[in-house]
């Protein structure tokens, strides 16, 4: 009778010592690069989990990511990295913001599995960040939200960029055919030769900035037409003066790459910030002052003529 009073309990303690055998302890961190960030800002959020090195654990490659708003959209995650001890492992989440506000972001709880055991995370990290306009946009009229942009109707000057193009080619042609004709007819033997005159990227550039002056998109409120215009102008330039595909480069890419140029950095800070309002411009609608809009062409000539 003792000895059946010895063992009947010896399961309960087995089964208890599987169940905390099955809960393996681990700390989860998360934080960004910064606390701070502007509208359409890349945001770099790092998942870092401390390990037992006895454990063997498998991660979930894309666990869920708790947001506190609408305005920030996942980008993309990256791959778990182990460090040389097999201790930690850290994962990169891509995120994108766009619109002003503090906001809370948290990693939910994922499926953690071992070789012989299942655990979760013991804890719940969070990490706060600030949003805001780029310092250039103080006083101008704020962005919509994202969701509620209203698109506004077509206007004939959005036809534009068809019809000069098509009336170009059809006067080109119209002017080839009557040419071709007459020296037909004149049995002319010798052939035309047109000589162009090649012009720098520079006096192309100061040239494009003149003519779209004179357009004064600003004072009959085609803003947005008028920085298309001018980021187009500035792109184009430092495609042809650098040797960098600046059309095919996003802002933040494209200021990348002008730092491994010899150009001072308070000059690419001030192209940074137009391309920054051009941005917001055509994107955001966004709309400055006629007054900031001649600052920002300003800016471009100074950055090009180097005066």
């Amino acid at each position: 009778m003792k000895w059946t009073k010895l063992i009947l309990p010896l399961p309960i303690v087995f089964s208890c010592s599987l169940l905390m055998a099955q809960t393996v302890p681990l700390k989860l961190k998360l934080f960004t690069d910064s606390t701070h960030f502007f509208i359409g800002d890349k945001i770099m959020l790092h998942a870092e989990v401390e390990i037992p090195a006895q454990y063997p654990v498998k991660l979930n490659p894309k666990p869920r990511i708790n947001f506190d708003t609408a305005a920030i959209e996942l980008q993309g995650y990256g791959d778990w990295k182990t460090n040389a001890e097999q201790t930690r492992r850290q994962l990169d989440i891509s995120l994108m913001v766009w619109d002003t506000g503090m906001y809370k972001i948290s990693l939910a709880q994922p499926d953690i599995s071992t070789e012989d055991n299942y655990s979760a995370f013991t804890n719940s990290d969070t990490v706060a960040v600030t949003i805001s306009n780029p310092a250039d946009a103080d006083g101008m009229s704020a962005p919509q939200p994202i969701k509620d942009i209203i698109r506004e109707g077509s206007r004939w000057e959005d036809f534009l960029p068809y019809i000069l193009p098509a009336l170009t080619a059809i006067i080109i042609g119209f002017i080839f055919w009557r040419a071709w004709k007459y020296y037909k007819q004149k049995e002319v033997p010798a052939a035309v030769v047109v000589n162009k005159i090649q012009r720098s990227p520079k006096a192309l550039a100061l040239q494009q900035i003149t003519e779209l002056k004179k357009k004064e998109y600003p004072q009959i409120g085609n803003t947005k037409q008028y920085y298309t215009e001018l980021s187009d102008i500035v792109r184009s330039y430092l495609e042809n003066e650098y040797k960098i595909p600046a059309l095919e480069k996003t802002t933040d890419e494209l200021v990348n790459a002008l730092k491994r140029k010899s150009i001072l950095p308070s000059k690419i800070n001030t192209l940074a910030n137009v391309l920054s309002i051009a941005d917001l411009a055509k994107f955001a609608k966004v709309k400055p002052p006629v007054g900031e809009c001649e600052k920002h062409m300003e800016s471009v000539r100074v950055f090009i003529t180097g005066t």
